[in-house]
């Protein structure tokens, strides 16, 4: 494999790979880092557990929508004609995903599939059903688990193993959505994770994470060890909302923090302007005394909960709260508190 680097890029994306000194594939990222062109030389299946070939050799151009979901492939060329837009994904926006297990974030579902559309009949699976589109069933992490046709017959279905990687993949259509954000490059055998890719056999990324230790002590781990419960559809760090309290049963679900380790220039400025709140805290003396007491780091919570329910973009939502659980643990272990970043605080 070959992996190159981009000017805008912190990580060396994989530009190539091949085997045995057979160029296999080769990719083109765009200035967001997301892929824009695959030219594989690849035919047939790299998996005994795959019964179909999982992607065609040739040219292929990748669509993006503004959160980073491919929205459709072209052969290079318009929107029609044999070089034009070949398939089409349709995708059901900020859905909530495995509520029983304390996550409660939100991601984009796909919800179908609509092939050969630069032809005068879009075709879908079987052949000669179309136009329309071929309709996808998800499991509790939005991740594909089958294809069914407008004849409600099954043309791929999926069985995953706890880390990503395919059991067993059967039928005629093709899909190489995986995990949320994550897209199969049978080449390499990875997952493409837009700023990472994954290897589902590993159960790790290939490359450390870009903004650091934000998601624990491992800048390679994979959503804390959690597979089943977490996602991370652009490969920095974990999406996840604050625990939520069942009434009922009397539960609390534990919150995940992300791991936060401040510069050493913050924490001079802090240090300099006395530790002011808004502006990051300020560490401990001996005694605790110059620390928010709980009190305050309430009124500080109530405060940054406030702010982050006004977050319209449910995305930018779940962003806050992460970083408001952050803000409240570090004030209630009276260390130095982050800024939120939302709302001017």
């Amino acid at each position: 494999m070959l992996w190159g680097v981009l000017a805008n890029r912190l990580q060396s994306p994989l530009q190539a790979v091949s085997a045995g000194g057979i160029p296999q594939a080769t990719y083109v990222y765009d200035a967001n880092e997301q892929i824009a062109i695959r030219d594989s030389h690849f035919v047939g299946a790299s998996d005994a557990h795959l019964a179909t070939a999982l992607a065609p050799a040739g040219v292929t151009h990748y669509l993006h929508d503004i959160f980073g979901n491919v929205i459709a492939e072209t052969a290079g060329g318009g929107a029609t004609g044999a070089t034009g837009t070949v398939r089409e994904y349709v995708w059901l926006y900020e859905t909530e995903i495995a509520p029983t297990f304390a996550s409660r974030t939100t991601v984009d579902r796909p919800l179908a599939v609509v092939d050969a559309v630069n032809t005068a009949s879009p075709a879908t699976w079987p052949a000669g059903v179309g136009p329309h589109p071929t309709r996808l069933s998800v499991d509790h992490l939005n991740r594909p688990v089958k294809m069914t046709s407008s004849t409600k017959a099954a043309v791929w279905t999926a069985v995953w193993q706890p880390w990503g990687a395919a059991q067993s993949i059967t039928g005629s259509a093709t899909l190489n959505a995986r995990f949320p954000g994550q897209w199969f490059q049978v080449e390499a055998g990875l997952h493409y994770n837009w700023h990472r890719h994954y290897d589902p056999s590993l159960g790790r990324y290939t490359q450390p994470d870009p903004l650091g230790f934000v998601d624990g002590p491992s800048v390679y781990g994979y959503v804390r060890g959690a597979p089943q419960v977490y996602v991370d559809p652009d490969g920095r760090f974990v999406w996840t909302l604050p625990g939520i309290k069942l009434v009922a049963q009397n539960v609390v679900w534990p919150t995940v923090r992300p791991y936060v380790v401040p510069t050493l220039t913050t924490l001079i400025t802090a240090l300099k302007n006395g530790g002011g709140r808004g502006g990051g805290g300020k560490p401990p003396s001996g005694s605790g005394r110059d620390c928010p007491d709980d009190d305050e780091c309430d009124e500080q919570d109530r405060e940054d909960r406030a702010c982050c329910m006004s977050q319209i973009i449910l995305r930018k939502r779940a962003q806050c709260h992460n970083q408001a659980s952050e803000r409240t643990h570090a004030c209630n272990n009276k260390r130095y508190i982050p800024p939120l970043g939302f709302c001017g605080r």
